[in-house]
Order: structure tokens, then C-alpha cells, then sequence
């Protein structure tokens, strides 16, 4: 609103402008619906969501994706450092290989790692994400969701166990 004042000090016009944003309101409606229902599928699911911005290499953890790390909650933004400081040494060179390909294609990320628990514990994360390409068509973001695989990798040991045993056993027979 803009006001025009005569010589007296008195109101002499009022210009008011108006703008529909009707248009803007249902956009923000749907948007916020959408990210209630997301919520609500994530909190249904064992995927942990993460976002890592490759322009300043801080990644955005899902509380789930810190506990599965060993990591503080209150921290929820890290470092990629971090992150490559948390997977096993056997298999980082292959993680960063695989994120890298990511990245330079713009493509999917999918992997399976090990992690080094802070109190020196061992867990397996399965990760599967997309790259975002920004305006120039390279890469900016990388996002995606992990699940915790260490009890189906366990339950996959026992078995193998189970049948080498009997297999060792049925040598004997």
C-alpha cells in the first residue's frame, strides 16, 4: 500500500495492489501434504534417509541413519569425512569409488559397507541414492536411504555354517 499526503498533512489517495496467490497457497497445501505423507512412509519403513550436498560436503542424517552409525542424535549434519571415517578400511575405497561414479555420472549409488561402531562394534548398511544435477548438468546432491543389513547378514552366516557343517558331516556317512 502506498499513501499520497496533500500539503496539509492530509490523506489524499491510498493505492492499494493486490496479488492472487491462490495459485502460491495450493502449491504450499500440496507441498506440505506431500511431506507429511513422506514422513509417514519413512516412519513405516526402516530406511534411513541421508542428503549429501557435494558443493560443501555436509550430509544431512535421518535420526535412524545416527544410531545405525553409533552416531550423537543432536548431530544430524556431518561432514563427508565423517562419514568415510565411520566405514570400514576394507571397504572405503570401494564406497568412495561408488559414490564417485555417482557423482560423475549423475547416476544411482547403491552399496553395501561395513561400519566401525565408536565402541568398535561392526555393522552392515546397505545404501542406495540418486544424484541431483544442478543447472549446469553436473552433480550437486546425492540423496538417498540406508538400512541396517546386520541381522540378515548374520542369519545368512548361520546358515552357510549350518550346510558346511552338514555337508562335513555327510562326507563321513
Amino acid at each position: 500500500a502506498y499513501t499520497e499526503y496533500d500539503e496539509d498533512g492530509a490523506v489524499q489517495h491510498v493505492v492499494v495492489c493486490f496479488t492472487d496467490c491462490t495459485a502460491l497457497k495450493q502449491t504450499q497445501l500440496y507441498l506440505e501434504k506431500s511431506d507429511r505423507r513422506l514422513r509417514l512412509v519413512l516412519k513405516g519403513s526402516t530406511d534411513a534417509p541421508w542428503d549429501w550436498d557435494l558443493v560443501s560436503g555436509r550430509l544431512v542424517w535421518d535420526e535412524r541413519l545416527l544410531d545405525m552409525f553409533g552416531l550423537d542424535r543432536t548431530r544430524p549434519v556431518l561432514h563427508i569425512d565423517e562419514f568415510f571415517g565411520a566405514v570400514h578400511p576394507g571397504d572405503r575405497d570401494r564406497v568412495e569409488t561408488l559414490l564417485r561414479h555417482a557423482v560423475d555420472t549423475v547416476g544411482v549409488y547403491d552399496a553395501e559397507y561395513r561400519v566401525v561402531l565408536p565402541g568398535g562394534g561392526i555393522r552392515w548398511i546397505a545404501a542406495r541414492g540418486r544424484a541431483l544435477a544442478g543447472p549446469d548438468g553436473r552433480a550437486v546432491r546425492l540423496l538417498g536411504a540406508a538400512q541396517d543389513t546386520t541381522a540378515r547378514r548374520d542369519s545368512q552366516a548361520r546358515i552357510a555354517r549350518g550346510l558346511a557343517s552338514m555337508s562335513t558331516a555327510s562326507s563321513f556317512l
